[in-house]
């Protein structure tokens, strides 16, 4: 763009090279057009050539720098560049926040070196395009297409984002637990939408079901380290598919590493370290209204929550569905909050085979937590449920260590009353296959209180081993009905070695 409009001659073979393009070019006799491999030998003829971007770009080919300088503003090149890897050769600090914009781009960022934030955050984004609003009758969960009046600008497949902007909409528990969902677009015709799949939820045709285009970015990290202390070390947003795969991410006030209105990007292994100070809102991991996404063997540690779902108040916050990671490991810095973490806008996720060094509090809708170990804080309970609202909620086949301060507690419990009474959806509590270490602290196997109406529930305590018998004093079953609240239906204790 700098040389648009500019008069430049090309020696004979001579080669013109710039950093960050190939710029090879040979004169030819003639008239007509020049183009990215020939350049018209005359004054007379107007010519428009491409000087194609590179594939790959270096840190060194940006000019940047190690040694504590400023790359902020060569970092910020990388918007304009037609890039699709980056190679970070060196150890680079930035001192503002930089933004990539690279909606419906494929990139890859990767190389042994590192990014340094001081004073800044490192985001990776796509954007969304409003298309309208859910129209003509009412989209029904299950249907396979949806009505927009006055479509444009979607094809088949564009990824689409559906988002009931009613507040409480998926969850009683906060206003911004929305109800929507991602999903793929088949076919359009007017302003009909066919899915590639069965809606999960039902829309009716109201201002404030509103349908969005995600102009995503497949993004991909590999090796590299990021560090910052902006509000997150790393943030993706806005993506489809990819690969995170860093060898470290650290500080952030806010998170180490966000995961923001993302749709089936996977995460393998890499160390996640936030240690802001404690403000309720310190995660290594923060996966926010994101759908399809899936972790494997990270290192999370936060100053509260190793990993934590939750979700925001902005287009696109819909429910964190089928979130899952597999033999990770959370730990944190304060043992009164619990380590491990859903949101109550989650829905069909869980943790397998991980290790939590500090409580579990599964909230949301249909939430496991399955094999590998949990060693007990100092919270009411190792396991725990909060902002939970129906279908199951299931620990199963876990090894749990209870530690020193886990004296008085339960093995599980509903965090309080206050949360409690909001559930909406009859649901089952599965605890099973649990073997407990140093029991001797715990007063009750499982403790639940009923406070919400009509609301029925089911409650399994089956496969339990405590490494002491239990003895005078501890409980098996605490169960307690509070007002409105409805006896379970069932209470099935089987197979407890007393």
């Amino acid at each position: 763009a700098e040389f648009k409009g500019s008069l430049i001659e090309f020696a004979d073979g001579h080669t013109v090279r710039l950093k960050d393009r190939r710029a090879d070019f040979t004169k030819i006799a003639g008239t007509g057009t020049g183009n990215d491999a020939n350049i018209i030998a005359s004054t007379s003829v107007d010519q428009s050539i491409t000087m194609a971007d590179t594939a790959t770009i270096t840190g060194q080919s940006l000019g940047m720098l190690e040694g504590g300088i400023d790359n902020a503003v060569k970092l910020q090149l990388l918007d304009t560049f037609a890039w699709n890897e980056f190679v970070v050769d060196g150890d680079y600090s930035y001192n503002s926040s930089v933004t990539l914009a690279l909606a419906g781009r494929t990139v890859k960022i990767s190389g042994n070196g590192s990014l340094i934030g001081v004073g800044g955050s490192f985001k990776i984004s796509g954007s969304l395009t409003e298309l309208g609003a859910i129209s003509v009758g009412t989209a029904t969960e299950g249907d396979r297409t949806i009505n927009v009046t006055g479509l444009t600008g979607v094809v088949s497949g564009d990824l689409i984002i559906i988002h009931n902007q009613v507040d409480f909409s998926f969850s009683p528990h906060r206003a911004n637990y929305y109800d929507g969902e991602f999903t793929e677009v088949a076919s359009v015709a007017g302003d009909v939408i066919t899915l590639t799949k069965p809606l999960e939820s039902t829309y009716t045709a109201v201002a404030t079901n509103k349908v969005f285009k995600s102009n995503s970015v497949t993004a991909t990290i590999e090796d590299v380290s990021f560090y910052g202390d902006g509000t997150y070390a790393l943030q993706v947003a806005f993506a489809r598919g990819g690969e995170i795969k860093p060898t470290r991410i650290e500080g952030g006030v806010t998170a180490a590493f966000r995961l923001d209105k993302s749709y089936g990007t996977e995460l393998y292994n890499g160390e996640y370290y936030n240690s802001a100070p404690d403000t309720s809102l310190q995660y290594g991991i923060s996966i926010v209204n994101c759908q399809n996404i899936n972790g494997y063997g990270q290192i999370a540690h936060a100053t509260r929550h190793g990993i934590a779902t939750g979700g925001d108040s902005l287009d696109g916050a819909v429910p964190c569905r089928r979130i899952k990671f597999y033999n990770a490991v959370m730990t944190n810095d304060v043992p009164s909050t619990h380590t491990t973490d859903f949101h109550g806008n989650t829905t069909d996720s869980g943790y397998y085979n991980c290790d939590s060094f500090g409580d579990v509090s599964l909230s949301g809708v249909n939430v496991e937590y399955v094999g590998g170990t949990v060693t007990g804080g100092d919270r009411v309970a190792p396991f725990s449920g909060s902002e939970f609202n129906g279908g199951y909620l299931r620990y199963e086949g876990i090894t749990l260590i209870c530690t020193a301060l886990s004296t008085g507690t339960s093995m599980f419990k509903f965090l309080n009353t206050a949360e409690s009474i909001k559930i909406s959806n009859n649901y089952d509590i599965i605890l099973n296959d649990i073997s407990i270490k140093n029991n001797t602290l715990i007063q009750y196997l499982m403790e639940v209180t009923v406070n919400a109406p009509t609301v029925e529930s089911n409650w399994y305590l089956t496969n339990i081993r405590p490494e002491n018998q239990l003895v005078s004093g501890q409980r098996v079953v605490k169960g307690t009905v509070i007002g409105v609240g409805v006896r379970p239906n069932s209470i099935v204790v089987r197979n407890i070695q007393l």
